[in-house]
């Protein structure tokens, strides 16, 4: 049963979004959603099984951990305990330091909003976007305000659309 859970979870994320549709008798063109599907398979073969695309995905792992210890580590310079520090007491026996969302994920999140702005200047994530949305156009057969959204929200999160 556990080697379906994908199919599954699958199955219900597609039976949930057309339950929620304002047009249900409309079904949505079996193009559009084989190719999508087909698509999100032929990307995880790609990122699972070919070797150099799995070691790029672990060297941008590797990015993003570093980007993340060094955020704390300035967190914890700047704010002492309440930003990841050593606290200065004891705490009770089973007691997990306190994480204080203010101090330690909230710098996080401007130096990666930082970082996407900076990659956004120098036009890095601009070619990415533009290259994701002409996929998306071609395979999927969407409009390109569309491909231009689900790039950008891919990338850039969907706070910056």
């Amino acid at each position: 049963m556990q080697q379906f859970q994908g199919v599954i979870g699958l199955a219900a994320v597609l039976l949930l979004a057309w339950a929620c549709s304002e047009d249900r008798a409309n079904r949505p063109g079996w193009r559009w959603l084989g190719g999508a599907l087909l698509l999100q398979l032929a990307i995880a073969v790609i990122v699972v099984r070919v070797p150099p695309i799995w070691a790029a995905v672990g060297v941008a792992n590797q990015g993003v951990a570093a980007v993340e210890k060094a955020t704390l580590v300035g967190s914890s310079y700047m704010f002492g305990y309440l930003g990841g520090a050593p606290l200065p007491f004891a705490l009770p026996q089973g007691v997990n330091p306190p994480l204080i969302i203010a101090f330690q994920i909230l710098p996080l999140i401007i130096v990666f909003s930082a970082l996407s702005a900076l990659l956004w200047h120098w036009g890095i994530l601009k070619a990415l976007v533009r290259g994701l949305s002409w996929a998306l156009r071609r395979t999927l057969g969407v409009s390109g305000v569309v491909g231009l959204g689900g790039g950008g929200t891919l990338f850039l999160g969907v706070v910056a659309n």
